[in-house]
């Protein structure tokens, strides 16, 4: 097709454009550019020929004021990013930025830091995506600020001690079966004596593991066999005079928490599970190749799980009002040398 001489590549080629040139109506084109099968597949092609041979961009707000489909979503993530560097987070982060590309809707990376920034949203608000993620370590405070109130907002795994009792809408790992399965299976060992161990003071998950675990061993154990602390409180003293008092168990509320004790065990002439059994949680890579007995949970699962229900809030009338309001991803217990 030849370009007309009114129609230069350089210039911004409207919706209204193409249409003209191919005697369709704007609707047919914009459904086209969708790749809808409303549209004929001989139509859809010749129509996005002329789209790609004028350089046609679409103007993502326009589209998103014109469609109940979203063509654009975010995640929010701390200020500090630390997100970015857990592998599982990343992964988490790159299979919904994945989904989003095969569904043909663009992912954003948003800081909280720009939405406290701009407390009145007049520099960015009409850039944030009308549907957003928060990563769970963003407090919940945000949610609340005008900018996100009027957009559907879904919280990954919610973790700030914030979002204790928290109502709304997201989607979490299921901590407290998870702690329950660590101490089921350290029962089902014979074990006597169990140590809980907090790495973390600040973060719901770790609390919920610690209560799943204390709940389900209480209900087979006295009392008297069950204590808990602080990492940081947790001294060589303390863990020799532990082990010496035999048959016990230590579960730590994360892997790294489980590695630190397995080096120092390690220092100390300890064998695992020997003279003591050991337990973490998250499934971190490190923890599996040092042997340690964790729970995993399936991240890709979250985020499959997430993009579907923002799929469905964003595409259904009803969505809102037929999905739960809390989802829980299980954790499965990955039993290592350790115990």
């Amino acid at each position: 097709m030849e370009i007309p001489q009114a129609m230069k590549p350089q210039r911004r080629v409207t919706l209204k454009k193409l249409a003209e040139i191919l005697e369709l109506d704007v609707s047919s084109i914009s459904l086209a550019l969708r790749d809808s099968p409303k549209i004929s597949h001989q139509t859809r092609q010749r129509i996005n020929d002329l789209a790609n041979q004028y350089g046609y961009s679409p103007n993502m707000a326009a589209r998103q004021l014109r469609s109940s489909t979203p063509q654009l979503i975010g995640l929010v993530l701390p200020s500090m990013m630390n997100a970015l560097s857990n592998p599982m987070a990343g992964r988490t982060i790159q299979v919904l930025a994945e989904l989003c590309t095969a569904k043909s809707i663009m992912f954003q990376i948003l800081s909280v830091a720009n939405l406290a920034d701009s407390p009145e949203g007049q520099t960015i608000s009409g850039l944030l995506p009308e549907s957003l993620f928060v990563w769970g370590d963003v407090p919940c405070q945000t949610i609340a600020t005008k900018l996100l109130k009027n957009r559907p907002v879904i919280v990954l795994d919610p973790s700030h001690l914030s979002y204790a009792g928290y109502s709304g809408r997201c989607i979490s790992v299921d901590n407290f079966s998870g702690g329950a399965a660590i101490a089921r299976h350290l029962l089902e060992l014979k074990t006597n004596r169990l140590l809980l161990v907090q790495v973390r003071t600040d973060h719901l998950g770790h609390n919920a593991r610690l209560a799943g675990a204390r709940q389900t061993w209480l209900k087979q154990r006295p009392a008297k066999s069950l204590t808990r602390c602080v990492m940081s409180e947790l001294d060589d003293e303390a863990l020799i005079k532990f082990v010496r008092q035999g048959n016990g168990a230590i579960f730590c509320s994360n892997d790294l928490g489980a590695l630190q004790l397995w080096h120092r065990f390690v220092q100390l002439g300890l064998k695992m599970p020997d003279d003591v059994r050991l337990a973490g949680f998250d499934g971190e890579e490190a923890a599996l190749l040092a042997g340690i007995t964790t729970m995993i949970f399936d991240w890709h699962t979250l985020a499959t799980t997430a993009m579907k229900t923002m799929f469905q809030l964003l595409t259904t009338s009803d969505g809102s009002n037929s999905l739960p309001a809390s989802i829980a991803i299980p954790a499965f217990l990955r039993r290592g040398q350790t115990t």
